[in-house]
């Protein structure tokens, strides 16, 4: 997460309930679409893939849960989750993009500040 802090509110003597004011937006940096060779695709990286990997993927991460269920929550995910649309052109843009330059493709998500 990221913002522009206020920390004068802080409750004194360091007594009560941690309080911020935050300045501007609010922000969440969820860092590289692609997973670097090392380790595993989390969070959105495991959508920017084709369902079959989304899957393996999943069950990589929760190997104590059943195959059914895993599928039955990618199936709501897949048709529930706003970004999905966003996740595939992204996977999209990025199977086009040549592999040296992949590292340069990058995915904005913008909502209305209006919104919560």
């Amino acid at each position: 997460m990221g913002a522009k802090i206020d920390y004068s509110v802080l409750t004194a003597n360091g007594h009560g309930p941690y309080t911020f004011w935050i300045n501007g937006e609010l922000y969440h940096h969820s860092g590289s679409l692609i997973p670097d060779d090392e380790n595993a695709p989390t969070y959105a990286q495991i959508y920017i893939n084709d369902e079959a990997a989304q899957r393996d993927a999943q069950m990589n991460r929760n190997p104590n849960l059943s195959p059914e269920l895993i599928a039955e929550l990618q199936a709501m995910i897949l048709h529930d989750h706003p970004y999905i649309d966003i996740y595939q052109q992204a996977l999209w843009q990025i199977m086009e993009t040549p592999p040296k330059q992949q590292h340069n493709v990058y995915l904005v998500i913008r909502s209305e500040q209006a919104e919560d």
